[in-house]
Formats: C-alpha cells, sequence, structure tokens
C-alpha cells in the first residue's frame, strides 16, 4: 500500500512494519534539501496521521518529522538494534 500525495509517494507497508516494531520511522531521516523546502514532505506527514500519530498539519507545525529524525538516529546507533533489525532494510 501507498499513500500518495502530489510529489510525495511513502511506502505504507515499511512504515507499519516498523511502527508495529516499535521502532521510528526510517522515512524521517529524508527530506527536502531546498532552502525553501527543508522539512520532510507532505506524504510523510499523511503517512504518520494514517499510522495514530495525529494530525497531519498539527505534526508539520509541532516539527515531528525532526523528531522522528533525532529517534531515528538514535534507535540506529545502538548496536543491538541494527543486530536485530538490520537485516531487514
Amino acid at each position: 500500500t501507498e499513500i500518495y500525495t502530489g510529489e510525495d509517494t511513502l511506502s505504507l507497508h515499511d512504515a507499519l512494519r516498523s511502527d508495529r516494531a516499535g521502532r521510528p520511522l526510517l522515512s524521517a531521516m529524508a527530506i527536502y534539501k531546498d532552502i525553501r523546502k527543508n522539512d520532510h514532505g507532505d506524504g510523510f506527514y499523511y503517512m504518520a496521521e494514517k499510522l495514530g500519530k495525529g494530525n497531519a498539519r498539527k505534526l508539520k507545525r509541532d516539527l515531528y518529522g525532526f523528531e522522528e529524525a533525532e529517534a531515528c538516529r538514535n534507535f540506529w546507533q545502538k548496536e543491538e538494534n541494527y543486530n536485530l533489525y538490520g537485516e531487514e532494510f
């Protein structure tokens, strides 16, 4: 299953797998590097909303994507997490 909004296509299947395993969303690591769009795409926030993280617009306003990216970095830097789940990716 995919969520498609404009230019953003994200894999809901991968997100659900991570969410159910208690892992942060790996897609939080992908952001626009354009000065005008230094943020996650709207698709990321719509996916987070579908996963029950909250309202997409509020998540974007609250910079949820950057919090999730930090959680992702912290999670994957732990060797035990990498050893346990790294093969999936």
